[in-house]
């Protein structure tokens, strides 16, 4: 009897195992896709902004502009995880 059990839970832990690594394996090369574009971006609006005139960049701070930026790119990275986990089908 406990050969039996023991092969029915390795044949059922098989696939889900497999199944669990390779959507840790997309889950991580998506990650870092996302990662390294999300870091371009960050870098090219904070050189464009160094390029502002001061009273510009002060005007801006004011409104929250600066602030908004984090927002989205926070918004952003929310959006990619959720896209993720459902094109993985771990939602």
């Amino acid at each position: 009897m406990p050969i039996v059990i023991a092969t029915l839970l390795t044949a059922l832990s098989a696939p889900l195992v497999k199944r669990i690594l390779i959507a840790l394996g997309f889950g991580l090369i998506t990650y870092a896709g996302f990662t390294t574009i999300k870091g371009q971006l960050d870098s090219q609006i904070i050189s464009y902004m160094g390029n502002m005139a001061a009273s510009i960049y002060q005007l801006l701070g004011l409104i929250g502009f600066v602030d908004a930026i984090g927002i989205w790119m926070g918004a952003l990275t929310a959006c990619v995880s959720v896209l993720t986990a459902k094109r993985l089908a771990l939602i």
